[in-house]
Protein backbone atom coordinates (compact mmCIF):
# COMPACT_ATOMS: atom_id res chain seq x y z
CA UNK A 1 0.00 0.00 0.00
CA UNK A 2 2.55 2.51 0.94
CA UNK A 3 4.58 1.50 -1.96
CA UNK A 4 1.95 1.66 -4.37
CA UNK A 5 1.23 5.61 -2.62
CA UNK A 6 4.93 6.33 -3.56
CA UNK A 7 4.37 5.36 -7.37
CA UNK A 8 1.19 7.43 -7.60
CA UNK A 9 3.00 10.82 -5.95
CA UNK A 10 6.09 9.96 -8.23
CA UNK A 11 3.74 9.62 -11.01
CA UNK A 12 1.80 12.84 -10.29
CA UNK A 13 4.98 14.68 -9.38
CA UNK A 14 6.42 13.59 -13.12
CA UNK A 15 2.93 14.57 -14.85
CA UNK A 16 2.55 17.94 -12.94
CA UNK A 17 6.44 19.36 -12.50
CA UNK A 18 9.15 17.51 -14.94
CA UNK A 19 6.86 16.38 -17.69
CA UNK A 20 6.10 20.15 -18.46
CA UNK A 21 9.45 21.33 -17.76
CA UNK A 22 10.97 19.19 -20.38
CA UNK A 23 8.62 19.62 -23.09
CA UNK A 24 9.23 22.98 -22.45
CA UNK A 25 13.05 21.94 -22.94
CA UNK A 26 12.50 20.27 -26.01
CA UNK A 27 9.98 22.98 -27.82
CA UNK A 28 12.31 26.13 -26.67
CA UNK A 29 15.47 24.13 -28.39
CA UNK A 30 13.77 23.47 -31.68
CA UNK A 31 12.58 26.99 -31.87
CA UNK A 32 15.54 28.47 -30.89
CA UNK A 33 17.69 26.37 -33.33
CA UNK A 34 14.91 27.47 -36.36
CA UNK A 35 15.06 31.16 -35.49
CA UNK A 36 19.20 31.19 -35.06
CA UNK A 37 19.59 29.24 -37.83
CA UNK A 38 17.82 31.75 -39.70
CA UNK A 39 19.54 34.76 -38.88
CA UNK A 40 22.67 35.70 -40.97
CA UNK A 41 25.02 36.13 -37.56
CA UNK A 42 25.31 35.66 -34.08
CA UNK A 43 24.11 39.26 -32.74
CA UNK A 44 26.65 41.12 -30.82
CA UNK A 45 30.58 41.05 -31.29
CA UNK A 46 31.21 39.45 -28.43
CA UNK A 47 29.40 36.48 -29.65
CA UNK A 48 32.74 35.57 -31.43
CA UNK A 49 35.31 36.38 -29.01
CA UNK A 50 33.31 33.65 -26.70
CA UNK A 51 33.95 31.41 -29.66
CA UNK A 52 37.65 32.51 -30.95
CA UNK A 53 38.29 31.66 -27.13
CA UNK A 54 36.77 28.54 -26.90
CA UNK A 55 38.40 27.19 -30.28
CA UNK A 56 41.69 28.40 -29.19
CA UNK A 57 41.14 25.88 -25.99
CA UNK A 58 40.74 22.89 -28.04
CA UNK A 59 43.82 23.99 -30.21
CA UNK A 60 45.85 24.98 -27.40
CA UNK A 61 44.45 23.76 -24.09
CA UNK A 62 44.31 26.52 -21.16
CA UNK A 63 46.51 29.48 -22.21
CA UNK A 64 47.08 31.97 -20.02
CA UNK A 65 48.07 34.59 -22.37
CA UNK A 66 46.94 36.24 -25.28
CA UNK A 67 50.13 37.35 -27.61
CA UNK A 68 47.68 39.16 -29.92
CA UNK A 69 45.94 41.03 -26.61
CA UNK A 70 49.39 43.47 -26.54
CA UNK A 71 48.31 46.63 -25.34
CA UNK A 72 46.46 44.84 -22.70
CA UNK A 73 46.70 43.41 -19.29
CA UNK A 74 45.25 39.65 -20.91
CA UNK A 75 49.05 39.86 -23.07
CA UNK A 76 51.24 38.33 -20.02
CA UNK A 77 48.24 36.82 -17.46
CA UNK A 78 44.73 35.88 -19.49
CA UNK A 79 43.04 35.19 -16.34
CA UNK A 80 40.09 34.21 -18.56
CA UNK A 81 36.68 35.69 -16.09
CA UNK A 82 34.49 33.39 -18.04
CA UNK A 83 36.68 30.20 -18.31
CA UNK A 84 33.57 27.51 -17.80
CA UNK A 85 31.36 29.40 -20.32
CA UNK A 86 34.12 28.55 -22.60
CA UNK A 87 34.32 25.26 -21.68
CA UNK A 88 31.08 24.64 -22.46
CA UNK A 89 31.51 26.12 -25.78
CA UNK A 90 34.55 23.75 -26.39
CA UNK A 91 32.48 20.97 -28.18
CA UNK A 92 30.67 23.19 -30.22
CA UNK A 93 33.08 24.86 -32.00
CA UNK A 94 35.54 21.16 -31.59
CA UNK A 95 32.97 19.07 -34.87
CA UNK A 96 31.28 21.86 -36.56
CA UNK A 97 31.76 25.05 -38.17
CA UNK A 98 32.01 27.86 -35.23
CA UNK A 99 28.94 30.20 -36.30
CA UNK A 100 26.56 27.27 -36.59
CA UNK A 101 28.11 25.82 -33.03
CA UNK A 102 27.67 29.01 -31.49
CA UNK A 103 24.04 29.00 -32.79
CA UNK A 104 23.60 25.80 -30.96
CA UNK A 105 25.12 26.10 -27.81
CA UNK A 106 22.65 29.45 -27.69
CA UNK A 107 19.80 27.57 -28.72
CA UNK A 108 20.71 25.31 -25.95
CA UNK A 109 21.00 28.32 -23.41
CA UNK A 110 18.11 29.39 -24.43
CA UNK A 111 16.14 26.48 -23.80
CA UNK A 112 17.93 25.76 -20.44
CA UNK A 113 16.78 29.15 -19.38
CA UNK A 114 13.21 28.85 -20.32
CA UNK A 115 13.04 25.26 -18.96
CA UNK A 116 14.11 27.07 -15.67
CA UNK A 117 11.58 29.26 -15.47
CA UNK A 118 9.03 27.09 -16.32
CA UNK A 119 10.16 24.74 -13.54
CA UNK A 120 10.35 27.30 -11.07
CA UNK A 121 7.23 29.19 -12.12
CA UNK A 122 5.37 25.72 -11.93
CA UNK A 123 6.21 25.07 -8.49
CA UNK A 124 5.46 29.04 -7.47
CA UNK A 125 1.75 28.92 -9.12
CA UNK A 126 0.66 26.18 -10.38
CA UNK A 127 0.22 24.53 -13.83
CA UNK A 128 -0.12 28.17 -15.76
CA UNK A 129 3.47 28.78 -14.97
CA UNK A 130 4.16 26.79 -17.87
CA UNK A 131 3.00 29.91 -19.81
CA UNK A 132 5.90 32.24 -17.66
CA UNK A 133 8.89 31.69 -20.43
CA UNK A 134 6.59 32.82 -23.31
CA UNK A 135 5.09 35.89 -21.37
CA UNK A 136 9.03 36.58 -20.17
CA UNK A 137 10.57 35.63 -24.01
CA UNK A 138 7.57 37.11 -25.61
CA UNK A 139 7.12 40.65 -24.07
CA UNK A 140 10.49 42.07 -22.72
CA UNK A 141 12.43 43.42 -25.87
CA UNK A 142 15.29 43.73 -23.35
CA UNK A 143 15.25 40.45 -21.70
CA UNK A 144 15.15 38.71 -25.71
CA UNK A 145 17.73 40.78 -27.07
CA UNK A 146 20.17 39.82 -24.44
CA UNK A 147 19.24 36.27 -24.78
CA UNK A 148 20.16 36.33 -28.82
CA UNK A 149 24.02 37.17 -27.80
CA UNK A 150 26.33 33.83 -26.65
CA UNK A 151 27.38 35.17 -24.04
CA UNK A 152 27.98 34.31 -20.06
CA UNK A 153 25.30 36.44 -18.66
CA UNK A 154 23.07 33.42 -19.60
CA UNK A 155 25.15 30.85 -17.84
CA UNK A 156 25.53 33.64 -14.58
CA UNK A 157 21.15 33.94 -14.61
CA UNK A 158 20.98 30.00 -15.20
CA UNK A 159 23.45 28.81 -12.08
CA UNK A 160 21.69 32.24 -10.02
CA UNK A 161 18.34 31.49 -10.12
CA UNK A 162 19.57 27.53 -9.17
CA UNK A 163 21.09 29.22 -6.69
CA UNK A 164 18.36 31.14 -5.81
CA UNK A 165 15.62 27.83 -5.30
CA UNK A 166 18.69 25.80 -3.59
CA UNK A 167 18.93 28.33 -0.87
CA UNK A 168 15.11 28.80 -0.21
CA UNK A 169 15.50 24.96 0.34
CA UNK A 170 18.23 25.10 3.20
CA UNK A 171 20.63 23.15 0.52
CA UNK A 172 23.32 25.51 1.67
CA UNK A 173 25.88 22.87 0.32
CA UNK A 174 24.79 22.83 -3.04
CA UNK A 175 24.63 26.88 -2.93
CA UNK A 176 28.24 26.67 -2.17
CA UNK A 177 28.86 24.21 -4.98
CA UNK A 178 27.40 26.93 -7.56
CA UNK A 179 29.19 29.88 -5.80
CA UNK A 180 32.60 27.51 -7.07
CA UNK A 181 30.89 27.03 -10.78
CA UNK A 182 29.60 30.79 -10.63
CA UNK A 183 33.76 32.27 -9.47
CA UNK A 184 34.59 29.83 -12.70
CA UNK A 185 31.88 30.76 -15.27
CA UNK A 186 31.44 35.02 -14.41
CA UNK A 187 33.51 38.07 -13.10
CA UNK A 188 30.39 39.33 -11.04
CA UNK A 189 31.46 36.92 -8.11
CA UNK A 190 30.97 39.47 -5.39
CA UNK A 191 27.39 39.70 -6.82
CA UNK A 192 26.60 35.82 -5.95
CA UNK A 193 27.63 36.74 -2.46
CA UNK A 194 26.52 39.87 -1.88
CA UNK A 195 22.57 38.01 -2.77
CA UNK A 196 23.52 35.45 -0.49
CA UNK A 197 24.07 38.36 2.19
CA UNK A 198 20.87 39.98 1.40
CA UNK A 199 18.85 36.56 1.32
CA UNK A 200 20.50 36.22 5.04
CA UNK A 201 19.24 39.91 6.34
CA UNK A 202 15.81 39.06 5.02
CA UNK A 203 15.48 35.26 6.82
CA UNK A 204 16.69 36.85 10.16
CA UNK A 205 14.74 39.90 9.29
CA UNK A 206 11.38 38.04 8.81
CA UNK A 207 11.64 34.69 10.55
CA UNK A 208 14.57 35.45 13.21
CA UNK A 209 16.76 32.76 12.22
CA UNK A 210 20.43 33.30 11.69
CA UNK A 211 21.66 31.19 8.52
CA UNK A 212 25.17 31.98 8.89
CA UNK A 213 25.72 28.49 6.72
CA UNK A 214 24.21 30.53 3.80
CA UNK A 215 26.94 33.54 3.27
CA UNK A 216 29.53 31.09 4.70
CA UNK A 217 29.15 28.56 2.16
CA UNK A 218 28.81 30.93 -0.51
CA UNK A 219 31.75 32.59 0.57
CA UNK A 220 33.51 29.42 0.76
CA UNK A 221 32.38 28.26 -2.68
CA UNK A 222 33.75 31.28 -4.25
CA UNK A 223 36.98 31.26 -2.81
CA UNK A 224 37.43 27.50 -4.19
CA UNK A 225 35.93 28.62 -7.46
CA UNK A 226 38.51 31.13 -7.97
CA UNK A 227 41.56 29.31 -6.11
CA UNK A 228 40.98 26.34 -8.60
CA UNK A 229 40.87 28.23 -11.71
CA UNK A 230 43.50 27.39 -14.21
CA UNK A 231 44.92 31.26 -14.32
CA UNK A 232 44.85 31.38 -10.91
CA UNK A 233 46.29 34.08 -9.88
CA UNK A 234 45.84 36.19 -12.98
CA UNK A 235 41.99 35.77 -12.75
CA UNK A 236 42.16 37.88 -9.60
CA UNK A 237 44.09 40.24 -11.04
CA UNK A 238 41.33 40.80 -14.02
CA UNK A 239 38.36 41.00 -11.45
CA UNK A 240 40.50 43.95 -9.84
CA UNK A 241 40.97 45.42 -12.90
CA UNK A 242 37.26 44.89 -14.36
CA UNK A 243 35.27 45.77 -11.19
CA UNK A 244 37.38 48.10 -9.13
CA UNK A 245 39.84 50.05 -11.34
CA UNK A 246 37.55 50.41 -14.10
CA UNK A 247 35.36 52.48 -11.88
CA UNK A 248 38.13 54.74 -10.33
CA UNK A 249 38.92 55.37 -13.89
CA UNK A 250 35.68 55.32 -16.41
CA UNK A 251 35.62 59.21 -15.69
CA UNK A 252 38.86 59.59 -17.01
CA UNK A 253 38.87 57.18 -20.16
CA UNK A 254 36.62 56.53 -23.21
CA UNK A 255 35.06 53.77 -21.89
CA UNK A 256 31.66 53.77 -24.05
CA UNK A 257 27.94 53.76 -23.51
CA UNK A 258 27.30 49.98 -22.64
CA UNK A 259 27.82 51.17 -18.57
CA UNK A 260 25.51 54.57 -19.54
CA UNK A 261 21.93 54.09 -17.54
CA UNK A 262 19.54 53.57 -19.87
CA UNK A 263 16.47 55.98 -19.79
CA UNK A 264 12.87 55.75 -18.11
CA UNK A 265 11.46 55.78 -21.74
CA UNK A 266 13.88 53.03 -23.42
CA UNK A 267 13.15 50.64 -20.21
CA UNK A 268 9.09 51.32 -20.54
CA UNK A 269 9.85 50.65 -24.48
CA UNK A 270 11.68 47.76 -24.58
CA UNK A 271 9.15 45.94 -21.32
CA UNK A 272 5.47 47.71 -21.92
CA UNK A 273 4.45 44.20 -22.03
CA UNK A 274 6.10 42.80 -19.34
CA UNK A 275 4.98 45.33 -17.36
CA UNK A 276 1.76 45.21 -17.98
CA UNK A 277 1.40 41.45 -17.49
CA UNK A 278 2.85 42.44 -14.14
CA UNK A 279 -0.30 44.57 -13.24
CA UNK A 280 -2.49 42.65 -14.49
CA UNK A 281 -0.80 39.41 -12.05
CA UNK A 282 -1.08 41.69 -9.35
CA UNK A 283 -4.64 42.63 -10.12
CA UNK A 284 -5.22 39.20 -10.93
CA UNK A 285 -4.62 38.30 -7.06
CA UNK A 286 -6.87 37.54 -4.19
CA UNK A 287 -7.40 40.32 -1.60
CA UNK A 288 -7.80 38.04 1.25
CA UNK A 289 -4.93 35.75 0.93
CA UNK A 290 -2.63 34.73 3.85
CA UNK A 291 0.48 36.31 4.14
CA UNK A 292 3.57 34.17 4.91
CA UNK A 293 5.62 34.12 8.02
CA UNK A 294 7.90 31.99 6.40
CA UNK A 295 11.24 33.18 3.75
CA UNK A 296 10.08 31.53 0.46
CA UNK A 297 11.44 31.04 -3.06
CA UNK A 298 9.57 33.84 -4.01
CA UNK A 299 10.86 36.44 -1.49
CA UNK A 300 14.32 35.89 -2.51
CA UNK A 301 13.45 36.50 -6.15
CA UNK A 302 12.27 39.73 -5.01
CA UNK A 303 15.50 40.28 -3.64
CA UNK A 304 17.03 39.42 -6.51
CA UNK A 305 14.72 41.83 -8.38
CA UNK A 306 15.57 44.48 -6.01
CA UNK A 307 19.04 43.96 -5.96
CA UNK A 308 19.51 44.01 -10.09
Amino acid sequence: MIQLNLGVTCRDRWNFLWGPTILIFLISFIFFVYLFIKIPLIHDGDSYYHLAVARLYVQQGFVDQLGWARFSAMNSGFGDKEFLFHVLLMPFVRWLPSELGGKLALALLNALTAAVIANLSIRSIGKWGVFVPVWVFGTSAAFTLRMSRLRPEILSLLILMAATWAASQKRYRWVMVLAALYALSYTAVHVFIGLCVGWFIVIWWIEKRWEWRLPMYATIGAVIGLVVHPHFPSNLNIWVIQNIDFFFLKNHLGVGNEIQPSSITTIISLNLGWLLGLVIFWRSTTKNHVHSKTTGTELLFLINALAF
